[in-house]
């Protein structure tokens, strides 16, 4: 499994995200465990091959305790619109997405002309 850490941002909100793409590729070959994960993720119903496999992307809202999670970006968060494109995004450009990025959920819908910058240089400032 590969965990990346995400700023999710839409109109008025930011949301910290921690998304995992189900993948027992970056588990090294002669690992016992490789194949005891692959045939975990195939019980579990991720498909038997690790292409299937890494076609998952789990996303979770964190939020102290209270989080919110999901592996299908239109089963698992309501009517909601802000959770499901941010994850179909994560789903198409994973591997391309640095620890850290910022999903600009109004910038992949087209409404803005520019991405969103990270709500943390406007946050306040531990002293």
């Amino acid at each position: 499994m590969i965990a990346k850490l995400f700023e999710i941002r839409d109109a008025g909100m930011t949301i910290s995200a921690l998304a995992i793409q189900l993948t027992t590729a970056d588990i090294p070959a002669q690992d016992d465990g490789r194949e005891a994960c692959r045939w975990l993720l195939e019980r579990g119903g991720f498909g038997s091959t690790t292409i299937e496999q890494s076609q998952y992307v789990i996303l979770l809202s964190l939020n102290g305790e209270r989080g919110t999670w999901s592996c299908d970006p239109y089963a698992g968060w309501g009517r909601a619109r802000t959770m499901p494109v941010a994850q179909e995004y994560l789903i198409e450009h994973f591997a391309e997405l640095d620890n850290g990025a910022i999903i600009d959920v109004q910038y992949i819908l087209g409404e803005t002309k520019e991405p969103k910058t990270s709500d943390r240089f406007y946050s306040r400032k531990e002293a």
